[in-house]
């Protein structure tokens, strides 16, 4: 069960990435999010040295994330809805 507001796991194999700036993950994707390239999701990633740390990226209508910093082997979070995702892409 996840908790509260969270959406649960997001699928990592086949993410694109690579498609921003280096530590700005949530500018990264409220400027993709701007450009129509998927939700906004935001919780926590897990990057290869073990430590989940705060993060966003988007997810595409097929379900494939789209990373935009460098590669994690999982996500956990949140799925914003449009409403949601206006207000963190400032649109």
């Amino acid at each position: 069960m996840s908790p509260p507001g969270f959406d649960g796991d997001f699928d990592s194999s086949g993410a694109a990435f690579g498609l921003g700036d280096p530590s700005e993950c949530h500018e990264n994707v409220a400027a993709l999010r701007r450009a129509g390239r998927g939700d906004i999701c935001t919780g926590f990633a897990l990057p290869e040295d073990g430590y989940w740390l705060l993060h966003s990226w988007l997810v595409e209508p097929s379900g494939r994330v789209i990373e935009t910093t460098e590669e994690r082997t999982a996500y956990y979070g949140h799925r914003f809805d449009d409403e949601g995702a206006k207000l963190f892409a400032g649109t």
